[in-house]
């Protein structure tokens, strides 16, 4: 690269992985809100200048997808690859080159004929354009949503007719660092300008590990709609390209009835409880997809493996990502992780202080920033002074608004002796597993005792991703059958003996300073709040950990977006107690654990 002669190693590789949707041949999926944080972000980018002795950054925009003309319904897909350097008068960075990647060789067959980008080597490849030093260390900051299990661009949804988005070019004039970008890169491609088959918007629907996209329109709308309500079944045939909804029950009076040809009709008589609503909607495959954890590991770890080096820290701008399944899938590729336990939302990091401190570390501080250094100051300059100015800027209602966002850094190369802190720490969970299995195989009377008081204290915990996804806080459900079985006498008192020990060693694993992997982390005295109101929205209020993990207590196989990350999960791979415990807790669950 331009700026990686032969000869010259840079402390830190920074690499910011836009995995948002620039799809240009529907309408913009990156609502306004995201357009203005992507171009705040960008912005800083270009603001900070960097030394370039101590630093290089790349930017990728991963990725775009648009028709390249009319004649054909083959969909390209191609992704800007951005190297910056210091301008020449030292006040800002520039674009010294723009990069535009076809993404068509890494695309493959799948068994019914359509085409199949595989991620982890599309990845791989772009990485490998950095042209990463033995000497130096990396930071990978990722961006857009997040899914517990992976990073995605636009969620499940069911859009409003009248929900108005536009192409990534419309009124860009109102985004001048995103402009920018976008200028450059139509510069050296001008398809992605020339670009006008903006057909409508999409909502994207993932059907097993199927991801597919159903045109809004007013019937469509209604459709999904009505089967989000229902929790419906869906099915989607390839070959067709149809998605079947199906849902049973009780649908009241003034609702929408929809026949098998999805037609929509209005009724004015509740349904029987065995009534059968079934509706066959168009749906094109090739929606934006998921970018897995176990997907990002092997891209990493296939990327630095000639180095022996992992990735030093991985900031993700993408929620709920801090979890023990992000934890373990990554912890052989990256040393230290930092993302939020829940949502994260403008203004997002403080990239500005977090390059500046790269170009100047503290005063009187000698040597190189190191990743477990530089995973703190991306956790304390969360919500400085610059932070909430800008938070201000953004939304002058709610300039608190950082507050909502509980933030941590843990280190997951932490080790006792030789062994990994976080495979101890699981391990310790495991056997207090083991024995809640033991105990719930007892005798009917005692299961149903403690099966009742394990779920009740999950139903009162709170759930991180808003129900999308079942993460809970498991050092605190465990704190919380410890506070309560020491309530117990009589009988059940022998709960109390039976579970403190492993009790008592899980929470000292995870709490222990020697032994926790959490760096350091927001304040987030308001990520209980998460309406705007008063109220606390979960009665289990501690303070959270960064330990998140799946806990349904329903059949959650029907969530879209969620199975085909549950069965590629390395932690549920490797924790077979835990799936079995969550089968004594209501055997429905185990549904999501089987493949369709």
């Amino acid at each position: 690269m331009k700026n990686s002669p032969d000869g010259q190693s840079n402390r830190w590789l920074i690499i910011f992985l836009i995995y948002a949707d620039f799809t240009t041949n529907e309408k913009l999926p990156m609502i306004e809100k995201m357009k203005f944080m992507l171009n705040s972000m960008l912005g800083d980018i270009i603001t900070t200048p960097i030394n370039n002795q101590q630093a290089r950054i790349f930017v990728i925009f991963n990725s775009i997808k648009y028709y390249p003309d009319v004649a054909t319904s083959e969909v390209a897909d191609k992704t800007a690859f951005y190297t910056f350097k210091n301008a020449a008068d030292g006040t800002q960075n520039q674009i010294e080159d723009c990069e535009i990647i076809d993404n068509k060789e890494y695309y493959t067959q799948d068994g019914n004929g359509g085409n199949v980008l595989q991620r982890t080597v599309q990845l791989r490849a772009i990485l490998e354009k950095t042209h990463v030093q033995d000497d130096e260390e990396i930071l990978l900051i990722t961006w857009d949503h997040g899914s517990s299990f992976g990073i995605f661009r636009e969620g499940v949804r069911a859009a409003a007719v009248n929900n108005i988005r536009t192409e990534i070019y419309d009124r860009l004039e109102q985004y001048p660092f995103l402009k920018s970008f976008w200028d450059t890169a139509t510069k050296k491609d001008k398809t992605l300008l020339e670009n006008k088959l903006c057909g409508g918007s999409y909502t994207s629907i993932q059907v097993s590990n199927k991801l597919v996209k159903v045109e809004n329109n007013r019937k469509n709308s209604a459709v999904i709609n009505f089967h989000q309500k229902y929790d419906s079944k869906c099915y989607y045939d390839q070959q067709t390209e149809k998605i079947t909804f199906i849902t049973t029950g009780n649908a009241p009076a003034e609702e929408l009835t929809l026949n098998q040809s999805g037609t929509i009709e209005q009724t004015h008589e509740a349904p029987s409880t065995n009534a059968l609503v079934k509706s066959i909607l168009e749906a094109k495959p090739g929606a934006t997809e998921i970018l897995k954890n176990t997907e990002l590991d092997t891209a990493l770890k296939e990327w630095l493996r000639n180095r022996n080096k992992k990735v030093g820290v991985l900031l993700m701008c993408n929620c709920w990502m801090m979890n023990l399944h992000t934890m373990y899938t990554l912890k052989n590729s990256v040393q230290c992780l930092v993302a939020p336990q829940g949502n994260i939302d403008y203004p997002g990091y403080n990239i500005k202080d977090i390059l500046n401190y790269i170009n100047r570390p503290a005063p009187g501080k000698t040597g190189t920033v190191g990743p477990a250094e530089l995973a703190k100051i991306c956790v304390e300059t969360f919500d400085n002074n610059y932070s909430k100015a800008k938070a201000i800027m953004f939304n002058r209602d709610d300039p608190k608004v950082t507050e909502r966002f509980k933030i941590f850094a843990v280190d997951l190369s932490k080790k006792t002796g030789t062994e990994s802190n976080l495979d101890i720490q699981i391990k310790l969970l495991n056997d207090l597993v083991v024995l809640l299995n033991k105990e719930l195989a007892r005798p009917v009377a005692i299961e149903r005792e403690l099966k009742f008081f394990l779920k009740y204290i999950r139903a009162v915990c709170f759930e991180f991703s808003g129900r999308t996804t079942m993460m809970i806080d498991i050092v605190n459900w465990v704190k919380s059958i410890n506070d309560a079985t020491s309530q117990y006498t009589g009988r059940e008192s022998r709960l109390t003996g039976v579970f403190r020990p492993p009790i008592t060693d899980f929470l000292t694993s995870v709490s222990d300073e020697d032994k926790t992997l959490v760096l350091a982390s927001t304040s987030g005295k308001k990520i209980y709040d998460i309406d705007g109101s008063s109220e606390i929205s979960s009665v289990i209020a501690l303070p959270p950990t960064g330990y998140s993990i799946f806990f349904p207590i329903i059949d959650c196989s029907n969530v879209v977006n969620l199975k085909d990350n549950i069965l590629s999960d390395d932690l549920l791979k490797d924790f077979p107690d835990w799936k079995k415990f969550l089968n004594f807790i209501n055997p429905e669950i185990s549904n999501i654990f089987v493949s369709n």
